[in-house]
């Protein structure tokens, strides 16, 4: 039977039932308000009751009285939710009739989405894009599934790509970034600033000598390793895969030496075929690499790429990757398989080494340009994370006024920063670094950092001096130009500073919520004052360590150990400077040591 478009079963319409529901809803809000009203009076009472001298709560009703209706609203609560329930449970009862059998592609695509979500489970931040991929392969079934399923799972299957300096790899980020719904999920691009040599490449003897100076290192490590356990391996095994490896040797080590080919030996003219082939793919992977930088199209191509994508708003600018798979094979499978052998002569070389070698300059020009292109290119930058070996000299990324003025402009949606050097080598091993060298690199750094929109800031700089040789230059003023107002993690790492900058830096920002200061080098002033100035704005969350200059460089190991020691069996204690900048002692360690000395 049919009533005003309704379904009637025993007296009831569908309609009817929704409009009460609705009104019942409406009044278990109203009742809800006025138990939290009640409630707050109660309390309130309560309160200024205790208080001698209270006034103006006379006409309140009394603390009786508000029990009282507390009661009835609660009762009355419970009796509209019992009411709600019996209204849908009816309603439930005349509606299943009328509906088909219901599965998961019944369900709106809002809420697919939020499931697969979950089944990929918790996304990490995003200066973590590219830790363990949690729930890829669940991804790749559920795009298995269905068309529907693939059409609302894809934009979870990536979060960070990868790009390199070549076309091939230029390509598969062109093709995700058209994808109309893989490009949706992903959140950030890293650039792989890793690159082939010019000298390598021009030049088949370098080229031959090169690699076969690596091979021999390789060989004398696994040599003097072979009697300990260090490799896992047998000394027999060990000394069998360096026995293959020597013939190779001698045979590229006699070509760099300029000794013909000798028909007569197979083996020496398959290990030279292999040489040969491998220069001529470095050579041809070179000359692609070089016209994507000549002409600028790389850095074009991944501005317009990122633009394209909707949520990629952080950039990673790496010369080298971790998580990569391009990564030198170990040495017993270079010594069982020639081919192994030739795609490790062809890997690209980090900065660091290119450096360690005496080859060329690396593609620098990509972390000058390839920020403000993207800011041309339409798309707003909200981290940038650069760690890449130091060059051979700081000039090299030395960006013009024009290169300056475009990088301030793509930071200002700006909220986190990292920027680290690193290196396999120490600070110590290579030639000290001269302040007029730094000097371009603070304009780069300055010009990255002027924006107020941070948040989250971390700058190392760790692998530009150590202790044998101590920073001749500042790199403090690249820090004290912006107020940082939303700053909440500041991290330093062994950034040299004078006095007057480490305190403006202090005074310009609000308190953040985590400090960071290790190996931090005073240039000027002393370490009493730093830490009357670092106690303005350090939090519980903070940490001090291993500061260097100004008194520092007089300390005693004792009188060190006994200011920046931890206990050694509770990591996470405070040590003596930190307590002190805490507010938890009153006496500056560095002045109490002047007044016991004194004494």
């Amino acid at each position: 039977m049919e009533s005003n478009g309704g379904s009637v079963v025993d007296g009831f319409s569908l309609d009817g039932l929704y409009q009460q529901l609705k009104e019942v809803d409406s009044m278990d809000q109203r009742v809800a308000e006025m138990i939290r009203t009640t409630s707050w009076r109660q309390s309130r009472l309560v309160k200024e009751l205790k208080r001698p001298g209270h006034e103006g709560y006379d006409s309140w009703p009394s603390q009786d009285d508000l029990e009282e209706q507390l009661e009835m609203l609660s009762s009355l609560k419970c009796h509209l939710g019992d009411f709600s329930l019996s209204l849908r449970k009816t309603a439930n009862i005349l509606s299943r009739p009328k509906l088909r059998p219901l599965t998961i592609l019944d369900m709106p695509d809002e809420i697919l989405i939020d499931i697969f979500g979950y089944v990929k489970g918790r996304e990490p931040p995003d200066r973590l894009l590219d830790s363990s991929p949690m729930g890829q392969c669940e991804v790749k079934n559920l795009r298995l599934t269905c068309r529907r399923f693939c059409n609302l799972s894809s934009h979870l299957l990536i979060r960070l790509v990868r790009v390199e300096l070549n076309s091939s790899s230029l390509l598969r980020l062109e093709e995700i970034s058209r994808h109309p719904i893989i490009r949706k999920g992903v959140r950030g691009v890293r650039v792989l600033l890793h690159f082939y040599d010019s000298g390598l490449a021009n030049d088949i003897w370098t080229f031959a000598d090169h690699n076969a100076g690596q091979l021999r290192e390789e060989t004398e490590l696994i040599e003097r390793s072979a009697p300990s356990t260090l490799l896992n391996s047998s000394k027999e095994m060990i000394l069998e895969a360096a026995k293959k490896v020597r013939p190779i040797l001698e045979s590229w080590e006699g070509f760099v030496r300029g000794t013909p080919d000798d028909p007569a030996c197979e083996n020496d003219l398959r290990y030279r075929m292999l040489l040969r082939r491998a220069h001529e793919e470095y050579r041809r992977r070179f000359a692609d690499q070089e016209r994507l930088r000549e002409d600028g199209s790389f850095i074009r191509a991944v501005a317009a790429a990122i633009a394209r994508m909707p949520t990629a708003k952080r950039l990673e600018l790496r010369d080298e990757d971790f998580n990569s798979t391009m990564r030198r094979a170990g040495y017993f499978a270079q010594a069982d398989d020639n081919e192994v052998l030739v795609q490790d002569m062809l890997l690209p070389i980090t900065w660091e080494e290119a450096r360690l070698h005496g080859l060329g300059q690396p593609p620098a020009e990509v972390l000058v340009k390839l920020p403000g292109a993207i800011h041309k290119a339409g798309a707003l930058l909200t981290g940038l994370d650069i760690e890449v070996s130091p060059p051979e000299d700081y000039a090299v990324p030395a960006p013009s006024e024009e290169d300056c003025h475009d990088l301030t402009a793509a930071v200002q949606k700006l909220k986190t920063f990292n920027f680290r050097t690193r290196c396999l080598k120490g600070p110590s091993f290579w030639p000290a670094r001269e302040p007029a060298e730094v000097e371009d690199l603070g304009r780069f750094l300055t010009a990255l950092l002027d924006t107020e929109s941070m948040e989250d800031v971390r700058l190392s700089f760790n692998s530009l001096w150590d202790s044998e040789s101590p920073p001749l230059f500042s790199l403090g003023y690249t820090i004290t130009l912006r107020t940082w107002q939303n700053l909440r993690f500041l991290s330093l790492d062994a950034v040299p500073i004078h006095l007057a900058e480490l305190e403006r830096l202090i005074n310009q920002l609000d308190r953040p919520k985590i400090v960071r200061i290790d190996g931090m080098h005073l240039l000027s002033g002393s370490w009493a004052e730093g830490l009357d100035i670092l106690r303005r704005k350090f939090t519980n969350y903070s940490s001090f360590n291993n500061p260097s200059g100004a008194e520092c460089e007089v300390l005693s190991d004792e009188e060190k150990e006994a200011i920046f020691a931890r206990p050694p069996t509770d990591r996470w204690a405070t040590t003596r400077a930190e307590r002190y900048l805490l507010g938890y002692i009153d006496q500056n360690p560095f002045r109490d040591r002047t007044l016991s000395n004194a004494e």
